[in-house]
């Protein structure tokens, strides 16, 4: 299992059924980084190195 080391930047974003993104870290140092979900159900994660909003 592959990972990002502690310090480097990284982003995610969570996404929902619809496509919609619901939460979104742009480059943070924090590691691991916290996406919070509005409502239960079933979300996407992606995460990468570069801004997911751009």
């Amino acid at each position: 299992m592959a990972g990002v080391q502690s310090g480097e930047n990284v982003a995610g974003e969570l996404v929902d059924v619809n496509g919609t993104v619901v939460d979104v870290v742009n480059p943070t140092t924090s590691n691991p980084f916290i996406l919070t979900a509005p409502n239960s159900g079933r979300y996407l994660v992606n995460a990468g190195y570069k801004k997911p909003s751009r």
